[in-house]
């Protein structure tokens, strides 16, 4: 089913990003990753198809790919703690 809500309603649903924020990725983002349109304008709204906004938004894990790719992982003999 697809349901139409407005910004205000979007925000609270997904976890009150702000309406600007989400403004800023509706117009970075226009499609869906099944390239269907998230939004449709009606007078000067946009109104959202909640589930499609949804599957479009990024991941929301703190972790960055640098910080992992950058360390460099020791065996526990290595550790500062472990040596005699």
């Amino acid at each position: 089913m697809n349901t139409l809500v407005t910004i205000t309603q979007a925000c609270a649903a997904i976890g009150n990003p702000t309406p600007r924020w989400l403004n800023d990725f509706l117009r970075k983002t226009k499609v869906d990753p099944r390239g269907l349109p998230l939004y449709r304008v009606v007078a000067r709204a946009k109104l959202i198809y909640l589930e499609r906004l949804i599957e479009a938004l990024p991941c929301p894990s703190k972790s960055s790919p640098t910080a992992t790719k950058n360390e460099k992982s020791l065996h526990p003999r290595e550790l500062p703690w472990n040596r005699s």
